[in-house]
């Protein structure tokens, strides 16, 4: 269900903090991943009924000054669950009007929008919300390290795992391994990001042995320890017996997978040394045998097309488009394996074979609007990278921090130094984080100050996106909560059926309206609130970039009477 149309603004970005290093080490190549920002602002006509679901809406583009919102007329209560829609979807969906240019984080707007007497009564009174900073942790988003307790305000944890040590038996299944992976990260409040692989260097093969015994798999020895880091054995992808399993296990693995609240995201690997979808240096075009090693187009589509119809909640990325693939029509995005290293485009300074350069090579530089960008910090200059954003260091060149971040709009980065980090270093550490992904910001609310106890109450919420990409969960799993709290308690919540990733990176204000007809309150003064729900149990709470927040996420709207 649509609940509302995106009305335009303005936001200045402001991301500077870092320039261009030279480095000396040399590394391992992993992997590297990106994120971004929205601008939205929501309208929320809410009335009240104890852990109720707010009815649906009929939606009429009406004008307050220059602001168009959403009007709702009430219909019965039967909610639609609408699927995860992309910010790409709705802009082609939402009518758009200017608004008055968006103020600074850290002030709103001094003097709210003006109305007259006829509009005063139908949105009620203007409540500007106090700006507030951007939160130093937020689900979903920022550095993370590989799968370990550390004082690094971090949401998520990462980790991989061979495929061997789930399909223990042709077509047969015990996903234990997986779950004492999942378990502990999931205790300390955060949600997973990892990888299965068939293959990973310098720690022993991830194939199922049956497919080696029962169906002759062939396994390519080699041994790189300078550019791989070790010795193994690389599958033939091309194997038909090899590719079916393949996908009986990423249907499996979806069906009992796809949802879980302690999942952030899953890179689809499986392919390539560490499931990064290649065979570098082997496949290269001027290789001896180079043919033998690359992984067919057809093989990297059977992984697209199987992730596709195994998973429609969870998120998903792949290592980079493919030729001879149509990467644009399937619902994922990407995650770059040397960020700050190899990551920019040729026309911002990088080379031909850099991470941007090769999505706008195959048209799909655009990706991040509706598909999450992540990845890793490449791992050599991780010692390094934070320690004074202005030192050039001698040898290897590093790639300017905040151009990466602003043209890959990465959400979160694979970072295990941050355990490490201490002083000026963390300090700066935690602001790269703080710059990656999505950061919304309420920024007015709407509504009467006082509500008779037979009539509706109306509520009109604007919110907008300070950050570089989307929050890219819908109302399925992260939905948008409305509070009403009396006397320290919270008395009624509504879970709207908002998405979330509506909320376009344009830092355009988007406004929701809907109404709820009988709101039950008893008479008394009463906190309005709002909150973003983390279906993870004890997950870290999602916080807007607003002062007056209250405890367990809740950010106050300001208060009313019931009479």
């Amino acid at each position: 269900m649509q609940c509302g149309k995106i009305i335009a603004g303005n936001c200045e970005e402001n991301f500077s903090y870092m320039s261009t290093f030279n480095m000396i080490e040399n590394g391992i190549k992993r992997a590297v991943g990106i994120f971004g920002a929205a601008s939205m602002a929501f309208t929320l006509l809410v009335g009240c009924g104890q852990d109720a679901r707010p009815s649906a809406a009929v939606i009429q583009e009406i004008s307050v000054d220059d602001v168009s919102v959403a009007d709702a007329a009430s219909v019965p209560d039967e909610a639609s669950a609408a699927g995860m829609a992309s910010a790409a979807d709705d802009a082609s969906e939402a009518e758009t009007a200017s608004i008055p240019e968006a103020t600074s984080t850290a002030e709103p707007e001094s003097e709210p929008e003006s109305m007259d007497e006829e509009q005063t009564v139908e949105y009620g009174s203007i409540h500007e919300i106090p700006a507030g900073s951007t939160p130093d942790i937020n689900p979903l988003k920022g550095l993370i390290a590989y799968a370990e307790d550390t004082s690094f305000p971090q949401s998520m944890e990462w980790f991989y795992i061979g495929v061997n040590e789930v399909e223990t038996a042709e077509g047969e299944y015990d996903w234990t391994a997986l779950e004492k992976r999942l378990e502990p990260i999931a205790k300390r409040g955060h949600q997973a990001v990892f990888r299965f692989y068939y293959d990973y260097p310098g720690e022993g093969s991830g194939v199922p042995q049956y497919l080696i015994d029962k169906y002759g798999l062939e396994m390519k020895p080699y041994n790189e320890p300078r550019r791989l880091g070790g010795a193994g054995l690389s599958p033939d992808y091309s194997n038909v017996y090899f590719r079916q399993s393949m996908q009986n296990f990423i249907a499996a693995f979806g069906k009992e997978y796809d949802g879980d609240p302690r999942i952030g995201f899953i890179t689809e690997g499986l392919l390539g040394f560490w499931g990064e979808w290649h065979n570098w240096p082997f496949d290269e075009e001027d290789s001896e045998d180079g043919e033998r090693w690359k992984i067919p187009a057809e093989v990297y589509a059977e992984v697209y097309d199987s992730f596709d119809s195994a998973f429609d909640v969870t998120a998903l990325l792949v290592r980079e488009p493919k030729k001879g693939v149509d990467n644009a029509s399937f619902k994922t995005g990407y995650h770059d394996d040397s960020f700050a290293y190899e990551t920019l485009s040729s026309d911002n300074g990088g080379n031909e074979w850099g991470f941007m350069q090769r999505l706008k090579d195959l048209k799909v530089q655009g990706a991040w609007e509706s598909g999450c960008i992540g990845g890793e910090v490449y791992p050599s200059i991780q010692d390094r990278v934070f320690k004074d954003f202005s030192i050039s260091f001698l040898g290897e060149h590093v790639q300017d921090w905040n151009k990466c971040v602003k043209e890959t709009h990465a959400t979160w980065l694979i970072c295990d130094r941050i355990k490490r980090y201490q002083g000026k270093e963390r300090e700066n550490a935690i602001n790269a984080s703080k710059g990656l992904g999505y950061d919304l910001q309420v920024t007015r609310a709407f509504y009467s100050d006082t509500v008779g106890k037979d009539a509706p109450l109306s509520v009109t919420v604007e919110i907008k996106n300070n950050g570089v990409a989307p929050f890219y969960y819908d109302h399925r799993t992260w939905p948008v909560v409305i509070g009403v709290i009396k006397g320290n308690e919270l008395v009624k919540s509504w879970e709207t059926d908002w998405d979330l990733p509506k909320v376009r990176a344009d830092q355009k204000a988007v406004m929701f309206r809907t109404t709820i007809d009988r709101h039950e309150l008893d008479e008394g003064t009463c906190i309005l609130c709002i909150k973003v729900k983390n279906p993870l149990e004890n997950g870290c709470d999602f916080h807007f970039a607003n002062k007056d927040e209250l405890s367990d996420g809740w950010l106050s709207l300001g208060s009313f009477e019931v009479k």
